[in-house]
């Protein structure tokens, strides 16, 4: 998933940091990584701070435009400061940049991993690669799918956690998000 997130940005890179006259022609793997790292860190740091309701929204389209998605901000926020300490640039300038990629790489990628004819990204292996392979054997697809085809309007975190938790005993992680959270990531 990783290489395929990297191949992504890669792509969606030409202009905003390739053509960009404020990066260094020498520099701009280093920006793609950066920008690359700053997403993967930040999605990472959404599922291990219990958000993963707010991911699977994000995944599915019901998060809204991508540019005023609150995780979306959150990333560009982090890759603008990552992308001005690692190439010397003006926070303002990589701010501007990780404006106009971060939220076409965030639909790109979310556009992909619900397409079921997609084999580059699918939600078992985003979930797993944020997360170091453990998913406690939930079917991450299996909800993304219920989600974008309208059909989740009966799924919510207690289901969600159930998936997570095998069946959902609340006293095995303590219940709730944290119990969520603390059970995906044992």
């Amino acid at each position: 998933m990783l290489e395929n997130l990297l191949k992504l940005v890669t792509n969606q890179a030409q202009e905003a940091i390739v053509n960009n006259n404020q990066i260094p022609n020498e520099q701009n793997n280093t920006a793609i990584e950066s920008v690359t790292q700053s997403i993967t860190s930040g999605l990472a740091g959404q599922l291990n701070g219990g958000n993963l309701q707010g991911i699977l929204q994000m995944f599915s389209g019901q998060g809204g435009n991508m540019s005023s998605n609150p995780i979306v901000q959150n990333l560009i926020q982090s890759a603008a400061g990552n992308l001005a300490g690692k190439i010397g640039i003006d926070t303002n300038t990589a701010t501007s940049i990780v404006s106009s990629l971060i939220p076409t790489i965030m639909s790109q990628l979310a556009s992909q991993t619900a397409d079921p004819n997609n084999s580059n990204f699918d939600m078992n292996s985003v979930v797993g690669a944020l997360t170091g392979g453990k998913t406690g054997g939930a079917d991450m697809n299996g909800i993304l799918s219920q989600l974008t085809s309208g059909q989740g309007g009966g799924l919510d975190i207690a289901s969600i956690a159930s998936q997570f938790l095998g069946g959902g005993d609340k006293n095995q992680s303590g219940g709730g998000i944290g119990g969520l959270i603390s059970g995906f990531l044992k």
